[in-house]
Parts: structure tokens; sequence; C-alpha cells
């Protein structure tokens, strides 16, 4: 997991979302390291809830360190995180057999984040009320 991983090398993100689950099987759950306000959200696969994207925003509007612990599935979590974000923010995250995927927030990510959101089956709260 990125997470655990980051925040095992002492690294601070602002925003850490993780679902206790590595290629769709149970992992150790990590423990925030101290200071980190953390959300508890529920998700189920294949969806982006608005409690989800919520948590996303308030961490970024907010700006303080904030871990949101998913009870179901985190892998669309990248999507409001993209379109929430500031512009120039570092997003990471984990990419099952692949490894790991940083992606630079600019105008192009967020309009991209936005379309794919809008194309997925049911309509998708972004933050902020941007769909």
């Amino acid at each position: 997991m990125v997470t655990a991983r980051a925040w095992s090398l002492g690294l601070r993100p602002l925003l850490a979302v993780y679902d206790c689950a590595t290629h769709r099987s149970r992992a150790t759950c990590p423990e925030p390291p101290e200071g980190y306000r953390v959300l508890r959200v529920v998700n189920p696969a294949s969806t982006i809830t608005p409690g989800l994207s919520s948590a996303i925003e308030s961490a970024l509007r907010t700006r303080v360190e904030t871990a949101v612990l998913v009870e179901g599935e985190e892998d669309l979590a990248v999507l409001p995180a993209i379109i929430a974000a500031p512009r120039d923010t570092l997003i990471v995250y984990g990419q099952p057999y692949l490894g790991v995927v940083s992606l630079h927030v600019d105008d192009l990510a967020r309009w991209q984040a936005l379309v794919l959101a809008a194309s997925m089956e049911e309509a998708v709260e972004a933050p902020g009320g941007k769909t």
C-alpha cells in the first residue's frame, strides 16, 4: 500500500485515502501518524459516494493532514482528488501490479477527471459542486 509505505518513510501527505486492501485482498491497516485527522467513509466498489468526495474536499480545503479510511474500495478516489486539488498539487497513488503513479494537477488533468466522472453510469457529485 502506497499510504503505509509513505508513512513508514516519514512522509506526511496532506491527504491519504486508503482501504486496508491490496490486490482486492485484506491487508494490515496502517495507523496514521500522530496529528492526523481520521475520517471514516463507506464507499462500495466501483463508486464514488458523496461521503468520499466530501472527505477529500474537506481535507484539501482545510489544509489539515487527513487520513480517509475507506470501508469498501477507494480505487476511484483519485477522480474527486484531482477535481478538488489546487493547481500544481502532486497526487500519488498505487496502480495494481504496476507500481506507483504520480500525477501533477493542472487544467488538463482536472478536465480529464471531470469528463471521466461525467461519463460514469450514475452522476458523480464532484467536490465543490463541479460536475
